[in-house]
């Protein structure tokens, strides 16, 4: 095992352009690896199957107060970010309290409930593109990859659609800045004080039996009532379960289509074969999340007991990352991992995580990613970078794997 430590934090020389060379170099050393995120000591997972496993090893948790006590020491910030100042949430909590909260918002994530959510997503994409194509170019992160989803999400939180750019301002420099602490503590404070006011305002409306109209059905209303109906949900586990369902909600699924298209447009004949059969967008999805998933580094996993891997001894309280981000390049499960492969074998990629903890809204980045990409292909021609690719610039996140922006020109399809 090298004796090098993997650095992932974002602001490590070249780690957003680079990532997955650095990813490669990790694999080759060994199953585990030791790394550093946000100034945080531990170990990196790179391969598929080394991964899946440690999804599902009951000597790891997800709840950080099981870090060894040495470890906030060493890192606050990085603590800082991990709790953000919420309840722990579905991320970073274990049996039972994580089946609990996910039971709460299950039933609205079912395939049934997705697809009757598909209308009303295609009216928003195709009102995006709309805008978009009398232009013949346009920021299609900004004006598209993060517009689609955040609307969606919050529509069926109940969330007020007009807010939905100063959530996104907090959200990114919440997820993207490690290099200013205080700039990031002071977003998650707005997300939480926006939160906080949005809850009461909708638990009144609730206790006057004026919740009705539009947003009669809204999971944030559910998860009110099931707060105030028995204590299924605790006052701060509503306001976390609220914020992660918004993040991750729109997050994951704007950096897929931004890495797809990216990925497209360095392809011409993939490019070519997806607008010439638009019946391989499902597939090229699978793809796009194998070669350069939204998630590059999953949520944390602190060991319970000690862990002996290879040459790696995780000892108690000690921090294991899972890199999704690097397993779906893994040449022991994959045939030629860095070629995308459009009738590839059914996709085995841990894109959205594994177990448990595997992503609720997989069903909903999926619909949504499928829709974002026939659209975007049946509307524009000649869709093409509009700068360098050396210009375009990745997020500084240490979980996050998207692009800040992605210009592109194009002509509007006849």
């Amino acid at each position: 095992m090298t004796s090098e430590l993997i650095d992932l934090t974002p602001s490590a020389t070249g780690i957003e352009t680079d990532l997955h060379q650095e990813f490669a170099a990790a694999r080759k050393a060994g199953p585990l690896v030791p790394a550093v995120l946000l100034g945080l000591p531990g170990w990196v997972a790179t391969g598929q199957e080394v991964a899946r496993d440690l999804f599902t090893d009951p000597r790891l948790s997800s709840n950080p107060r099981l870090a060894a006590p040495h470890l906030k020491e060493i890192a606050p910030w990085a603590f800082a970010q991990i709790t953000a100042g919420f309840a722990p949430s579905m991320l970073s909590s274990d049996q039972p309290d994580h089946t609990r909260l996910r039971r709460l918002v299950s039933s609205a994530f079912t395939t049934r409930r997705v697809e009757a959510l598909r209308p009303r997503t295609q009216e928003i994409c195709d009102e995006l593109l709309a805008r978009m194509l009398p232009h013949g170019h346009a920021d299609l992160i900004e004006d598209f990859a993060v517009e689609l989803p955040l609307r969606v999400v919050m529509e069926l939180l109940g969330v007020p659609v007009e807010d939905r750019h100063s959530f996104r301002e907090w959200s990114v420099v919440a997820v993207s800045d490690p290099e200013d602490p205080a700039r990031t503590l002071a977003a998650l404070a707005s997300i939480h004080g926006y939160l906080d006011d949005l809850i009461s305002r909708k638990s009144a409306e609730a206790a006057r039996g004026t919740a009705g109209g539009e947003h009669e059905q809204d999971l944030l209303t559910a998860l009110i009532a099931a707060r105030d109906e028995g204590g299924r949900l605790h006052a701060a586990e509503l306001l976390s379960m609220t914020f992660l369902l918004l993040l991750a909600g729109h997050e994951t699924t704007t950096n897929l289509i931004g890495n797809g298209t990216l990925m497209l447009l360095r392809d011409p004949v993939l490019l070519r074969t997806l607008r010439d059969d638009p019946s391989l967008t499902g597939a090229s999805i699978e793809e796009f999340i194998r070669l350069d998933s939204p998630v590059a580094v999953a949520a944390l996993r602190f060991a319970t007991e000690e862990i002996r891997m290879g040459d790696a001894v995780v000892a108690p309280g000690e921090v294991v990352f899972i890199a999704t981000g690097a397993t779906g390049r893994d040449p022991d499960v994959y045939l030629d991992p860095d070629v995308p492969d459009l009738h590839r074998e059914p996709a085995r990629h841990l894109g959205f995580g594994h177990g448990i903890h595997f992503c609720i809204g997989a069903a909903l980045a999926r619909m949504e990613a499928d829709i974002a990409f026939r659209g975007l292909l049946s509307a524009c021609d000649d869709l093409a970078l509009g700068v360098p690719e050396k210009d375009l610039r990745w997020r500084r996140s240490p979980h996050i794997r998207g692009l800040r922006n992605l210009p592109v020109v194009f002509s509007p399809r006849p």
